[in-house]
């Protein structure tokens, strides 16, 4: 069985309206009755069983079953008086918690149908319905502002990188930012990550990269999406449409009214998000949410009603952020991959072309210096006639061979007197 308590403090109305006084009759004495609290309640309550305590004048307790609209549960009534003051518990057990809590819903809305209200001012000191509707719904917005936090971080880094929130971002907001970051890492809620290594100001810049969404409330995501302005990147593409248009007189009426509606101020929701997020009145949803999370974040009033409306308001919002997400993987993350590749090609290219260029500058003057001698040989070849010359070495040729044969038949004739002697030894 699940036991929850909501407590309730009734003082006297001192705005009480009277009703109107019957009639005075002859011999008739009218006698004003103040409705006590307990008599309110019990007329509210008519099966409620109990009554003062024994051991104290001032408490009493009441007890009462519940056995309506698909709600079964047993609910006890504390009564402590304080003078004209009453202090009230009300302490519900049933199967389950939610059971519990339909029993505490149904006795807050008889208090509030009966004359109690009339007669006394409700306070109520512990309200356990909206701490169970608060803690219900808080693990859908955790999820919801975390997802918004990284399309955030996704859209904005993505086309700006380390630059991505002095691009669009007022400078008031980033101020009033930068203060909470500050304030948090003097108070140790946000801590950088990284070693001491850093100076001071380094530090302070890294923490903002890390942290900058993460000091958001809910007015300044506001703020930062629906606020229209004029930033340095419109002014950069407008001033890059006037280059590129010299006449604009020659642009059609449709083309003029492109331009115009182009180049106005707009809001980062109208520049980044509103072609991932469509048929959603986004600004409006965000504005509910936003309301209600003040509630819950500072434990206040919440209930059944507004946390349906709230559940489901945070539901659709969260479905279209995690498409977005996703279009932005998909689509943002490959295009900005394309420019930055052909930004590095042609780059690339240009340094090709810078260095083709100085190879040919400094060929150049070498190729002129062979070319001046190929053109000087060529002159000085037509100019002289080798005929003479070729004739001079073949004749000198000739005659070297001649005298080198006349010289080997010399070498091979035989001696007489080597034949003389040879015949002389035989004798």
């Amino acid at each position: 069985m699940i036991q929850l308590q909501s407590s309730y403090i009734f003082l006297p109305n001192p705005y009480k309206k009277e009703n109107e006084p019957p009639k005075k009759q002859d011999h008739v004495i009218n006698i004003k009755i103040e409705d006590s609290f307990i008599s309110c309640l019990k007329s509210s309550f008519p099966d409620a069983i109990g009554g003062i305590e024994p051991n104290s004048l001032f408490k009493s307790i009441y007890t009462y079953s519940i056995n309506a609209d698909k709600i079964s549960c047993n609910v006890i009534f504390q009564i402590n008086s304080v003078a004209k003051n009453y202090y009230l518990d009300v302490i519900v057990v049933g199967r389950s918690k939610s059971q519990a809590i339909k029993g505490l819903e149904y006795v807050q809305a008889t208090i509030e149908d009966s004359s109690i209200p009339k007669n006394y001012v409700e306070i109520i000191s512990y309200d356990a319905i909206s701490e169970y509707y608060c803690n219900k719904v808080y693990p859908k917005l955790n999820e919801l502002e975390r997802n918004l936090r990284k399309l955030l971080f996704n859209i904005y880094v993505v086309n700006f990188g380390l630059d991505y929130y002095h691009m669009t971002v007022n400078e008031e907001l980033q101020n009033k930012v930068k203060g909470i970051i500050e304030v948090d890492a003097k108070t140790g809620k946000s801590k950088p990550t990284q070693k001491s290594t850093y100076s001071n100001k380094e530090t302070k810049e890294l923490t903002r990269w890390q942290r900058f969404f993460y000091a958001f409330e809910f007015t300044d995501i506001q703020k930062l999406l629906f606020a229209k302005g004029w930033t340095s990147i419109d002014e950069q593409a407008k001033a890059k449409f006037l280059s590129d248009t010299k006449n604009l007189s020659k642009l059609t009426d449709e083309e003029l009214r492109e331009a115009f509606s182009k180049y106005t101020p707009k809001s980062d929701w109208e520049r980044f998000f509103s072609d991932k997020i469509s048929n959603l009145d986004v600004e409006n949803i965000i504005e509910e949410i936003r309301g209600s999370r003040n509630k819950i974040a500072h434990c206040k009033f919440f209930y059944k009603s507004e946390y349906e409306s709230c559940s489901k308001a945070i539901h659709e919002l969260n479905k279209a952020i995690i498409c977005a997400v996703k279009i932005t993987e998909d689509k943002d993350f490959s295009t900005k991959n394309s420019e930055y590749i052909a930004n590095a090609m042609a780059g690339a290219f240009e340094r090709i072309e810078a260095l083709t260029q100085k190879l040919v500058d400094a060929i150049n003057p070498t190729i002129q210096v062979i070319g001046k001698i190929s053109e000087t040989v060529s002159r000085f070849v037509d100019s002289y006639n080798f005929s003479g010359s070729f004739k001079i070495l073949e004749g000198l040729s000739t005659a070297l061979t001649l005298l080198d044969n006349d010289a080997t038949t010399e070498e091979a004739e035989p001696s007489d007197n080597i034949e003389e002697d040879t015949t002389n030894t035989h004798s």
